[in-house]
């Protein structure tokens, strides 16, 4: 009885499979956005980025920073000194800071603080340099006298550091290429950088430039082996 019951729907199946209709595979429409494109003025050819530990390599090649002056309390005369100790700029979205603790030797008192300073960020397009300067870093040097403290003076670190530390920009990777023709002529292209700014984020800097190419002539005589 099953024989005869599969025999009778097997005809059925083969039937109804024949005329199935395939599927087909309909493909997007051209105008479908599959990523959106760049924000009008939005610089995007290029990116240079700077990270914030190369910044505070310096500090470690610079070796022992410190200073000492004499200061002069009534009667008492001495001298201070203050030595950093782990110096370092730190990076963050649209900021950067300088922070570092600092050890002070002032007559007989020794103690240690912490300083947080400003830092400014440029770019330097004409002479194609990032530069990075400490802009001020407030310490208060005291001592005590007769039980109480007393303020001797305040010392802006960021006045013994007045060069900026500086890196080479992205103009730096300007160049040119040569492309043969299929006439056998050679046409130089040249790439260079424009519209370049410094961004602060989290942790490192980016210089995102704008590129451009452009064709100059070629010597004729240099591309034939200076025959006329």
């Amino acid at each position: 009885m099953k024989t005869r019951f599969l025999l009778l729907v097997l005809p059925l199946v083969l039937f109804a499979c024949k005329g199935k209709k395939s599927s087909t595979y309909t493909p997007p429409k051209t105008d479908t956005i599959v990523q959106a494109p760049p924000k009008p003025g939005l610089r995007n050819d290029m990116k240079v980025t700077l990270h914030e530990e190369s910044l505070n390599k310096v500090f470690k090649a610079l070796g022992d920073i410190s200073g000492t002056e004499p200061y002069k309390l009534l009667l008492i005369k001495g001298t201070y000194t203050w030595t950093l100790k782990n110096p370092r700029i730190r990076l963050k979205p649209g900021k950067a800071d300088f922070v570092t603790d600092v050890n002070v030797r002032a007559g007989s008192l020794e103690y240690s603080t912490l300083c947080a300073g400003d830092v400014k960020v440029w770019y330097d397009g004409k002479n194609n340099k990032i530069n990075v300067k400490i802009t001020k870093a407030l310490i208060e040097i005291y001592t005590y006298f007769m039980g109480r403290k007393v303020s001797i003076t305040e010392v802006d670190l960021a006045s013994h550091f007045p060069d900026p530390f500086s890196f080479d920009g992205p103009a730096t990777m300007e160049t040119d290429m040569d492309f043969t023709m299929p006439d056998n002529s050679v046409r130089k292209i040249y790439m260079k950088t424009t519209d370049c700014d410094v961004i602060v984020e989290d942790h490192f800097l980016s210089v995102p430039c704008e590129v451009e190419f452009y064709q100059k002539p070629v010597d004729k005589k240099a591309t034939t082996g200076g025959k006329n």
